[in-house]
């Protein structure tokens, strides 16, 4: 009797042990699928990789097309900690066609290079002016599961370039490390997510002026900066 009693205990701990274990592992696996949908989705990988190596990944890429909007350009650009050097940079706009990110309209991306090397990914995503839950919800979400790669974060806000300098955005910068008392170190050679979203106003095209009363969309942007590899640091890029 002694024996069968151990035996139904001793599977019933056992039963709890596993069930423990597949939580755990289930929770683990929840987080590097989202961390790898995240760098999937907003195609992290290809930073410090070079112009060859980035536009033919996104070319056999079904769901990204190049812009029907925006001009590739070039320029160089001077800096003054460069003393007399300085970098060719190259920007190239893309559309998403099939769209992963939960919103009406299909976002739009950018890519900087500095002397052939990938340092800046822009992905800006608009949300119908109807739609601002939607936006706050896809920001709140990504928010959270980006704090599980770069954990420590400055909040901001976004004001208009105006007399009473009017908020209009608000958002996040993020960082991988902090020091001892958890303030985000910002490095040299920066690496650093922005992640924010404003409100855009209605545009009058004869005079040249946005109508300050009526709002024409919102805007959800994910900018991922990593100058490793290029000759820029953080005094300007």
């Amino acid at each position: 009797m002694k024996t069968k009693i151990l035996l139904i205990v001793s599977l019933f701990l056992f039963s709890i042990i596993s069930y423990s274990q597949k939580t755990i592992n289930n929770t683990d696996k929840g987080s590097s699928n989202f961390e790898q949908r995240q760098i999937e989705d907003f195609l992290f990988t290809l930073i410090g990789k070079s112009k060859f190596k980035v536009i033919t990944t996104l070319a056999l890429k079904k769901n990204i097309k190049e812009s029907d909007y925006m001009n590739n350009t070039d320029s160089w650009d001077k800096f003054d900690y460069l003393k007399l050097d300085s970098v060719l940079t190259r920007v190239f706009g893309y559309d998403y066609i099939d769209n992963p990110f939960f919103s009406e309209r299909n976002p739009s991306l950018y890519l900087k290079f500095a002397d052939d090397v990938l340092y800046n990914i822009t992905i800006s995503i608009p949300f119908n002016k109807e739609s601002f839950q939607l936006c706050l919800n896809n920001y709140n979400s990504l928010v959270e599961g980006f704090g599980k790669i770069f954990p420590y974060s400055v909040p901001y806000i976004r004001t208009q370039n105006s007399k009473n300098n009017e908020q209009v955005g608000e958002g996040f910068w993020m960082y991988k490390d902090a020091d001892e008392y958890g303030i985000p170190i910002v490095k040299e050679k920066l690496d650093k997510l922005t992640i924010g979203y404003e409100m855009n106003y209605e545009w009058d095209w004869e005079i040249g002026k946005t109508y300050t009363n009526e709002i024409d969309n919102y805007t959800l942007e994910i900018e991922y900066v990593n100058l490793l590899g290029t000759k820029l640091t953080r005094e300007g890029y």
